[in-house]
């Protein structure tokens, strides 16, 4: 048979005394078993009545005495507890109401094989000020909380392998996301230790926090002596999957008509380069044109280009 304790034994010395009273032994092999009973090896010296047994419970200073038949070496203390350290210390007691040097350990009491481990509630929120989502649960039944020794997130989109974290706390940081991807959570309770006992999994879906694009990179340039040609490189779906609604171009020294373009783009997986031409220049003249990138949760920073068109 198992037990569940790590035992500190306090045998307390014993004289019998200088009249010749039968004093009783200590209690051996005193010890809590995997299915919640008390149990000690039987003594009848002194001719014993009974054993007392005290059980303490010190985070709620609260106190248990028993008294068992001296033929009984076993008390069930199924009511305690589980996941909760106690303290227990036995007694002998003769015919003649003296008391034996006590027996005392401290254990926790095990979990049981069909304790509820399932979790519920999961929810994932957002912050404005912070790229990151606060994921969070609770245990349908929380008086086990304390038997829970960590808990497996496991977190994954539409792209990406899944990735595991082990908290010990009711609540996951995700901060290495992708911005407007679609991601799966899955969260699961495990008491570790000897006992290796995992819960169900809950899982929750979400798409994470948009972000604004990262500015777009200009691949080519060219010009003629009436307009200006570029082409200009996106950010990689793989980094942020918010979508693209356009191509931003501000340009000074132009009429006002051609000073703000807003050229659409048709957005997709792929993210092919963007093309764009603005015509109708002066030349052999000068220009500066700031451009940022558009999508669903705001603009880039600008990229600033000077050109001069040909003669």
């Amino acid at each position: 048979m198992k037990l569940f304790l790590n035992s500190i034994v306090v045998v307390a010395a014993f004289l019998a005394s200088a009249h010749g009273v039968c004093v009783p032994s200590a209690v051996k092999n005193f010890k809590l078993t995997q299915d919640y009973f008390l149990q000690w090896d039987l003594s009848n010296i002194c001719g014993l009545q009974a054993y007392t047994i005290h059980i303490t419970d010190l985070d709620e200073n609260l106190e248990y005495e028993y008294f068992v038949n001296s033929t009984t070496n076993q008390l069930s203390v199924g009511h305690l507890e589980i996941c909760k350290t106690y303290t227990f210390d036995i007694q002998p007691v003769t015919n003649e109401s003296l008391l034996g040097p006590g027996t005392l350990f401290n254990t926790t009491v095990p979990p049981s094989s069909e304790i509820d481990l399932a979790l519920v509630n999961i929810t994932a929120a957002t912050s404005n000020n912070t790229q990151q989502v606060n994921i969070s649960w609770s245990l349908a039944n929380a008086y086990v909380e304390r038997c829970i020794s960590y808990y497996r997130v496991i977190y994954w989109d539409q792209f990406d392998e899944p990735s595991d974290s082990y908290v010990t706390s009711n609540n996951f940081i995700l901060q290495d996301f992708v911005p407007c991807s679609n991601y799966t959570v899955e969260v699961n309770a495990i008491v570790g230790d000897d006992y290796n006992m995992e819960g169900p999994t809950i899982r929750r879906s979400l798409v994470a926090p948009a972000k604004e694009p990262s500015v777009p990179s200009i691949t080519s340039l060219t010009t003629t002596s009436s307009s200006v040609s570029m082409v200009w490189k996106l950010e990689p779906y793989a980094q942020n999957e918010c979508q693209l609604v356009a191509l931003n171009v501000y340009t000074l020294g132009v009429p006002l008509n051609m000073s703000y373009i807003k050229k659409p783009i048709n957005d997709n997986v792929l993210r092919t380069n963007v093309n764009f031409t603005l015509e109708g220049l002066t030349k052999d003249s000068v220009f500066i044109s700031y451009i940022n990138l558009e999508n669903n949760a705001g603009t880039s920073k600008n990229v600033t280009v000077t050109y001069q068109t040909k003669e």
